[in-house]
């Protein structure tokens, strides 16, 4: 029949190994992506998904071809090479390799083959190294600083979903990965469940744990009834009882009355002033206040933060307070800060969380949990608070924020939370939520951390 172009290039093509057709698509992808065509990379996918094929079909070649076609020179040569006699094989090979060395343009192969073709590049499970992901270090120095407001609370998070990892990553920092939930690289305790019981509300008996709608809707209403019961109760009691502390309560905005609420409770500035704050008539507009940055809600505060709050201040006091309920964020050069870090770093719950959280915090990794403060001054200012994004800065210092929302907690036996509850059914009170940010020097972290 005489000379086939077509069949002796089928001919020379199906004699190549997989690493030679593998050059030859990595020449067309990357001459082809100077240009930008999308045709192109439509035909590199396409090429890509036959490359591990035997035997190539008549237009897998054409099409391959045609992409040449669109190249450069370069790429138009090795058209007419593929038609050439065997005999000049060699020459063409040795050509290509004199190519890759001096052609600037040129590109890493290896690159493309593992991007594009990984079922081409000879490794065995046995070669692969297996290693912890740990987080990636926060190195941008503001990036937790509040100060202006403008900067957001970001943990970095590891490109990973392995949760096998997580659990050994824990073990290996001496926490039990059944009590933690790992999200990123922030760690926190898992709720504790709540045990089925059946509790008592004005004489009829509810499942802590309903799961019924109904039941769920009967439960809401004993509650309110039950609140409006023990709001009566605690209303007796008050106008017998508690003269002093209601005194203090209704004029705390008085230097002279805040003075002696600090020598009659043995508190400091926060324990007043964070009162003066949640009092209706001067609600976040006290000289305290302007000391520091001012959320009209929760939308104000950082991403990191903004569900957290959401979800906090719907459960405390209500969602129809959401949108109402203004914030401060007190940052660490104040003396509230330094207050609060002081209490810390005596108080031997934290202490205790310190040493418990040490090793993870120094993979990079940020705490979340909770705390309910010893120091008398922090009690009567924030009670029990969280502690979000706990971690150790690139200073080796331990840095953490406090939150909380201040309201004050129906049926406390406290006479000064019990007026003041009083105060806050009347209106007279009204809840906001406070970010502190703490700093630990690592000096004072180190010296908590050697103590027996």
């Amino acid at each position: 029949m005489g000379f086939n172009p077509l069949k002796k290039f089928k001919e020379e093509n199906s004699k190549t190994n997989n690493e030679d057709k593998l050059q030859k698509r990595a020449d067309i992808l990357y001459n082809n992506t100077e240009k930008k065509n999308n045709n192109t990379k439509k035909s590199g996918k396409m090429l890509g998904e036959s490359i591990t094929d035997e035997e190539e079909t008549e237009n897998e070649n054409i099409e391959a071809e045609e992409i040449k076609s669109n190249g450069d020179k370069n790429s138009k040569d090795n058209m007419e090479e593929g038609k050439e006699n065997s005999e000049n094989k060699n020459d063409r090979e040795t050509s290509k390799d004199k190519t890759k060395k001096t052609d600037p343009k040129q590109k890493n192969y290896d690159e493309v083959a593992e991007l594009f073709y990984p079922e081409m590049k000879n490794k065995t499970a046995d070669d692969k190294e297996i290693s912890e992901n740990e987080p990636v270090e926060n190195t941008n120095e503001n990036e937790n600083n509040l100060g202006n407001t403008k900067q957001e609370i970001k943990a970095q998070v590891p490109n990973t979903n392995d949760k096998m990892q997580y659990k050994k990553s824990l073990r290996n920092y001496g926490l039990n990965d059944n009590d933690f939930i790992v999200e990123g690289n922030t760690i926190t305790p898992k709720p504790a469940p709540k045990p089925y019981r059946i509790e008592t509300i004005n004489n009829l008996k509810f499942p802590s744990t309903p799961g019924n709608e109904t039941v769920e809707r009967i439960r809401a209403e004993a509650i309110k009834e039950r609140s409006k019961k023990i709001s009566k109760e605690n209303e007796r009691y008050l106008r017998l009882h508690a003269w002093k502390e209601q005194f203090a309560i209704d004029h705390i905005n008085n230097s002279i009355v805040k003075t002696g609420s600090k020598i009659y409770k043995k508190t400091d500035d926060e324990a007043v002033e964070n009162l003066h704050m949640a009092k209706t008539k001067y609600y976040m507009n006290t000289p305290y206040a302007k000391k520091h940055k001012i959320y009209n809600s929760y939308n104000e505060v950082p991403d990191n933060f903004k569900e957290y709050f959401k979800n906090k201040i719907t459960q405390q006091i209500g969602k129809e307070n959401l949108e109402k309920t203004k914030g401060i964020f007190i940052d660490v050069n104040s003396k509230s800060s330094e207050s609060l870090k002081n209490a810390l770093i005596k108080d031997s719950n934290f202490i205790n969380k310190l040493k418990k959280y040490n090793k993870a915090m120094n993979k990079n990794y940020f705490i979340n949990e909770s705390i309910n403060f010893e120091d008398n001054n922090w009690q009567n200012a924030v009670g029990h608070a969280d502690i979000k994004n706990m971690h150790i800065n690139k200073d080796g210092d331990v840095e953490l924020y406090i939150t909380d929302v201040y309201d004050f907690n129906e049926g406390e036996k406290n006479d000064v939370v019990r007026a003041a509850r009083n105060r806050q059914e009347k209106g007279e009170i009204t809840p906001y939520f406070s970010i502190y940010r703490v700093i630990i020097p690592k000096e004072e972290k180190n010296a908590i951390l050697n103590q027996k």
